[in-house]
């Protein structure tokens, strides 16, 4: 391939000597699913009547698009810088700040969320042993217990809880996928061969779920499709486990993951809405429990294995950035500075090196007019080709008989890792190899400078936290509601707008100036959307949205 219009080649190829756990395209789009596909799935059907079916599928497939946006912005973002994380594609904007900051919004969305999910596992556990009936009347306090459940599955999750990269949690992914598809089966099914068990007064009036009303339940609704492609900051530790990273292959895999999503949330939308009519609940498994069938009770079972595989993902993300501030705040010594050079350079180092690039780019310059004259004199052949190794300020100069191109550099004066450029002169299409120096060996800090004591204390600590705290904590709609929508409106919207419209500006690589106003109005979108959602969610908490009497 030949460069884009950021002046960067597509492939990057994984280093001689990497050790590390690979994966291919199919389990990276699994990976996304994985992370994306969890609780909030049961709670779009409710959504939808509360908007109306168009407006729902309209704002699904708008979400959709910007999650694909976001992450075309965050991976251009991270070429240009050299830096395959978000905190380090933040560090080129806000310096160390960004290293704190977005790694502290990570730790409070991805390591509270694992609450909700153990309360939702341990409520539908509880649900089936309460169904036996000598559990009903002489062990409600023990095995119908919610610490009990939780820490069954604790138990159960812990060898991939310690895992430490995204691409050994493999095996999850399978199972949630296979879980999901089991769901939507099951949920077909119930509705074909159950439908005189369910509690639906059939003909059920389906003018009211095309109907658009501007109200509080409407509002409400919105939240539902706003977090639910949410698995942007995920993007990074998933795009580095594969075997070869390239832009498309990063694009492909984020469009077929998400795409896939939508389809599961369009058809359980439409199965349960047709299936329980206007009595569909906010949780669509509340319906089920209700029914006396065996889909009721193996549809329970199928959603907490999608529970209990969907976990880990939205753990590990915690638990990695959580491994990073303390990288960051406590580890001294060599390892420090080993950290500060591959992620965190200092400002003192940088404005040397800027000051070294001003003195490059003038010399680079007079060698480059010199260079380009020479090459003109000399090649006499027909295909005699002349290049040059791209680097901060150099040019790439082909030359033949026929004609000579001289393409400028894209990028100029920055910090980041310098890529360099390998040309395969074996095919007719050559692709531009990037090699990263450190910074691709260092994907993670929290994991890959500090020491495996220290790796695995925190992760276990962390990991005891949170299921101590869902023993305790009854209400999962409370950490799903507030949690959700700031943490995901930050790194989902506002974040890779706003990195990308800030170093695209600086670096002066884009040459189409709406390319980056869009980027901006992607970033106000995010943040307005989380003030108002947020507000929203807090109205709703004292003043619960009620049906309307209109569809009773």
């Amino acid at each position: 391939m030949t460069e884009n219009e950021y002046g960067i080649g597509e492939t990057q190829d994984v280093q001689e000597g990497e050790n590390e756990p690979r994966t291919n395209l199919f389990f990276a789009m699994l990976s996304v699913v994985s992370v994306t596909i969890g609780a909030g799935m049961v709670a779009v059907p409710n959504a939808a009547y509360n908007s109306g079916i168009p407006w729902t599928i309209a704002y699904f497939i708008f979400n959709f698009i910007l999650c694909v946006y976001s992450i075309h912005c965050y991976l251009r973002c991270a070429q240009v810088t050299g830096f395959y994380s978000i905190p380090k594609i933040g560090f080129e904007v806000w310096g160390r700040f960004s290293l704190y900051f977005v790694n502290f919004l990570q730790v409070i969305g991805f390591l509270f969320l694992p609450i909700s999910y153990f309360i939702i596992f341990g409520n539908l556990l509880r649900s089936l042993f309460m169904e036996i009936n000598w559990v009903r009347e002489n062990a409600r306090n023990t095995i119908g217990s919610q610490w009990l459940s939780v820490l069954l599955l604790a138990i159960v999750l812990l060898p991939l809880i310690i895992k430490r990269k995204i691409a050994e949690l493999k095996i999850a992914g399978v199972f949630l996928f296979i879980s999901v598809l089991l769901f939507i089966t099951l949920m077909i099914a119930l509705r074909v061969f159950n439908s005189g068990n369910i509690n639906n007064p059939f003909p059920v009036e389906q003018r009211a779920f095309y109907r658009f009303r501007f109200d509080k339940a409407f509002i409400s609704s919105l939240s539902t499709a706003f977090v639910a492609f949410g698995f942007q900051s995920a993007f990074f530790p998933i795009y580095n486990g594969l075997v070869k990273r390239t832009y498309r292959r990063g694009m492909k895999f984020t469009f077929l993951g998400i795409g896939f999503c939508f389809i599961i949330y369009m058809m359980v939308m439409f199965v349960s809405l047709y299936t329980f009519g206007i009595n569909v609940h906010g949780d669509v498994l509340e319906n089920v429990e209700e029914i006396e069938a065996w889909e009721s009770y193996v549809l329970r079972g199928v959603f907490m294995i999608l529970m209990a595989t969907h976990l880990p993902f939205i753990f590990f993300v915690g638990k990695d950035s959580l491994l990073a501030i303390i990288a960051l705040l406590v580890v001294k010594g060599d390892i420090e500075k080993e950290i500060i050079k591959n992620i965190a350079n200092d400002e003192d180092y940088e404005q040397k090196q800027k000051k070294k690039d001003k003195k490059k780019k003038k010399k680079n310059k007079k060698k480059d007019k010199k260079g380009h004259k020479e090459a003109l004199i000399d090649d006499n052949s027909s295909e005699g080709r002349v290049s040059y190794q791209i680097n901060r300020e150099s040019t790439l100069s082909s030359v033949s008989s026929d004609h000579v191109t001289l393409e400028q550099p894209k990028i100029t004066n920055y910090t980041g890792i310098v890529p360099t450029y390998e040309e395969n002169n074996q095919e007719e299409k050559s692709e531009s190899i990037i090699s990263y120096e450190d910074a691709e060996q260092n994907v993670s800090v929290g994991v890959d400078q500090l020491p495996k004591w220290v790796y695995y204390t925190v992760t276990l600590l962390s990991y005891g936290a949170v299921v101590a705290a869902s023993s305790f904590i009854t209400d999962a709609e409370i950490v799903l509601k507030f949690i959700g929508s700031v943490a995901n409106a930050l790194l989902n919207f506002t974040l890779p707008g706003l990195f990308y419209f800030v170093i695209m500006r600086r670096y002066n690589v884009v040459k189409k100036r709406w390319k980056i106003y869009l980027a901006l109005a992607l970033a106000i979108y995010g943040a307005l959307m989380g003030i108002i959602l947020t507000g929203v969610n807090i109205w709703t908490s004292i003043s619960p949205v009620v049906r309307h009497p209109d569809d009773v």
